[in-house]
């Protein structure tokens, strides 16, 4: 048996950089090489484009990326490296333990408390963009994993926290307005559908991380809004939610437009949304090169996997 296979026996490559992630994140040498630096605390334009480039905004991203990349570094580990690129091997493990919510959430337009959009975003309305769940022993059923009646009640309480975030934008003449909507008298909004893809049967313990946001705010049929749930044991997206939520007369008993001033919040949230996209699509491709670049560099760069055949 070739020294590679007996070298893969003895340990999975995505579980090495994972571990080895979890392990040396509190240890984060300053400075890091400026084109690799830990998530930036600036909020100026430059690290954030106002409009997405065109790439950036169509593309589709992969939902197994941060499981590739980290497949692909452990290789590089485990194949050998050159002393000169052990340290960038390190910098780039430690950036997926601390920017994997961007990584994952943030490239599908979703805000997250890591990264320059997220942290604009915390300073500009004084909350996390994020809602954290804790899973509860209870939440399990006999098939030893939580219901999926659970996943709907995560949401609904993050879709709330969305709703309190965004208040802070609104104009004060329309404050009570806007707290309306989250009522049942006057105008308000209501759960007229949710859509729930099941990605990854969640246990106890765990700590959830939840995003939101804004898809669609024209017309009687109201809003539309996408949901993520985030795993933080696994690194990995739990589920993935749609939600239909018109605007409603609870006096007249009808579905009514949104009010122009909404519809100007929940576009300025949007705008900003699609430029932490764009933001975290560019951040992927750093790291995809600084990766590459390592695989050029190791041992057996090159060389083809021996998987034991005839000679």
């Amino acid at each position: 048996m070739s020294h590679y296979h007996l070298a893969r026996r003895r340990l999975a490559p995505s579980k090495l950089i994972c571990q080895q992630c979890l392990l040396t994140a509190p240890q984060i040498p300053s400075p890091l090489p400026p084109q690799l630096s830990l998530y930036s605390t600036s909020t100026q334009p430059s690290p954030v484009s106002p409009i997405p480039s065109p790439s950036a905004a169509t593309t589709k991203p992969n939902p197994r990326w941060l499981t590739d990349i980290k497949s692909r570094l452990g290789k590089c580990i485990l194949f050998g490296l050159s002393a000169a690129h052990i340290p960038q091997a390190g910098t780039i493990a430690r950036l997926l333990a601390h920017e994997w919510p961007g990584l994952l959430a943030g490239a599908e337009g979703f805000l997250v408390p890591c990264g320059a959009p997220g942290i604009a975003a915390q300073k500009k309305y004084g909350m996390d963009p994020t809602w954290t769940e804790h899973v509860l022993w209870g939440e399990q059923d006999s098939m030893g994993h939580v219901n999926n009646v659970a996943y709907v009640r995560y949401a609904e309480t993050s879709r709330i926290h969305y709703f309190r975030r965004l208040e802070r934008a609104v104009p004060r003449e329309y404050k009570r307005e806007w707290e309306a909507l989250r009522g049942n008298k006057g105008v308000g909004l209501i759960l007229r559908g949710i859509k729930v893809e099941f990605l990854l049967p969640l246990g106890f313990p765990d700590r959830l991380m939840l995003g939101h946001r804004v898809e669609r705010f024209e017309g009687e049929e109201g809003i539309g809004l996408r949901c993520v749930v985030l795993s933080q044991r696994w690194q990995r997206p739990a589920a993935r939610m749609e939600e239909d939520v018109p605007t409603y007369d609870y006096g007249k008993g009808r579905k009514v437009e949104l009010s122009a001033w909404a519809r100007e919040v929940f576009k300025e949230a949007r705008e900003e949304e699609e430029r932490s996209k764009a933001y975290w699509l560019r951040r992927r491709e750093e790291i995809e090169k600084q990766v590459e670049e390592l695989e050029r560099a190791t041992v057996l760069s090159g060389k083809k996997e021996d998987m034991g055949g005839k000679t």
